[in-house]
């Protein structure tokens, strides 16, 4: 969006006092202060470089009736006012054009002639940036002899401010409309004049008369094309829309501390949601590990309850046992044998028993098999009182073992 000239007023300084950004801005608004009755806002105020390291401060006084109009119809439109991305002036507007389509030379002088409807205006720069501004001139394109009145005071503008010369004159507005080239083109014979267009614009759809109508719009095409391309710096950016306004088109607004607590909640929802990640695998890990336990358990609860039950048949033999050894006396005397003979060759391979007989003098005779000779006398020991009767050699399955006899006459010292 941009507004006349009207709505603004312009000041220039011949330094930038050593300062950038909000800075300088705040420095401005001090010194215009100091010459104006009011002191503008700090949303009012922009500036731009100018020629020999001036600064051109642009203060906005007035010109936002069409921002009222669109507050006034916010509830017809749904509550939302459209977006509106930034206020300029018309003639930053013109310049901006002319820095972002033509190559100029530092030293080069130029001059913007802007024809409209009411009024006319003057721009003179040097290379791309800001020279000097001519006074408003309150005459337009229907206005007799605009075109005399504009050559005479480009003139009178070059000399009080000392231009010594013209490099190249763009027309803009309604000047197509005025013949204002075919005027200007014997007085500046050495200059050429042209209509002030973009380079890369596309006009394919237009019939003649191209440049004279684009021209006209201007102003508009360029703030079009700063909107398409925000990040040109070969244009000038300032921003004189309120910050009232620019926070209502804000769908959500939030101050500093809300945009700090939205990055907490960003960082805290990405934490978590790793932390749940890994806390749930080690959740399925130990439910998995719980489950091998419960199973572990209830097989162990299975082999208890068969112990038990074993251990009380076995308490049942025991006693039955104890009973039938009081009505018959040494009637597990071949138990013992049996019991001490199976318990004591656990540590004993490759033996084997073949018969065990009862003699007449309770005493046992036992024959058997080794592989292994040194293993006989392991075999007598095992017993209270035991003689080695006789050793052989025997030829069983094509291998050599030891026949051995033994005669026991007492198994421990409790038989």
């Amino acid at each position: 969006m941009r507004f006349p000239n009207r709505a603004s007023i312009y000041q220039t300084f011949e330094d930038s006092f050593g300062l950038k950004g909000i800075k300088l801005k705040k420095r401005l608004i001090e010194e215009i202060a100091k010459v104006r009755s009011s002191k503008p806002n700090i949303d009012s105020i922009e500036h731009i470089d100018a020629s020999e390291g001036q600064v051109l401060a642009i203060i906005r006084v007035d010109g936002l009736s069409l921002l009222d109009l669109l507050t006034s119809i916010k509830d017809f439109i749904g509550k939302r006012i459209p977006k509106v991305p930034f206020i300029e002036t018309s003639d930053v507007a013109l310049m901006n054009l002319v820095r972002a389509n033509y190559d100029l030379g530092p030293e080069e002088i130029s001059i913007i002639v802007y024809v409209g409807s009411e009024f006319s205006r003057l721009i003179f720069m040097k290379g791309t940036v800001f020279l000097h501004f001519a006074p408003v001139i309150s005459e337009g394109k229907s206005s007799p002899n605009i075109e005399n009145t504009l050559y005479s005071r480009i003139l009178l503008e070059q000399d009080s401010a000392g231009i010594a010369r013209i490099d190249r004159v763009f027309l803009a507005g309604e000047a197509h409309k005025a013949e204002l080239k075919q005027f200007l083109s014997p007085q500046f014979a050495e200059a050429p004049i042209e209509y002030l267009v973009p380079q890369n614009l596309n006009t394919g759809e237009l019939q003649e008369s191209v440049t004279e109508i684009v021209s006209e719009y201007a102003i508009p095409i360029s703030s079009a094309m700063r909107v398409l391309d925000p990040k040109n710096q070969r244009m000038y950016h300032i921003d004189l829309l309120p910050a009232s306004f620019r926070e209502g088109q804000k769908a959500f607004k939030l101050a500093w501390h809300g945009y700090l607590l939205l990055l907490l909640i960003f960082a805290a929802t990405v934490f978590l949601t790793n932390r749940i990640g890994v806390m749930g695998e080690e959740v399925r890990k130990a439910s998995r590990d719980l489950a091998e336990k419960q199973r572990a358990l209830a097989e162990n609860l299975r082999l208890q309850s068969m112990l038990d039950s074993l251990t009380g048949q076995n308490s049942q033999y025991v006693n039955a046992l104890a009973v039938y050894d009081s009505i018959v006396p040494e009637y597990n005397r071949w138990s013992k044998i049996f019991y001490h003979l199976t318990t004591s060759v656990e540590d004993v391979n490759a033996l084997w028993i073949r018969d065990i007989v009862a003699k007449t003098d309770k005493s046992i005779e036992l024959t058997g098999y080794t592989a292994y000779r040194e293993r006989i006398p392991r075999i007598a020991n095992m017993f209270q009182k035991a003689t080695l009767q006789t050793v052989e050699l025997e030829e069983i399955r094509g291998k050599i073992v030891y026949k051995f006899v033994l005669l026991i006459q007492k198994v421990d010292p409790d038989h």
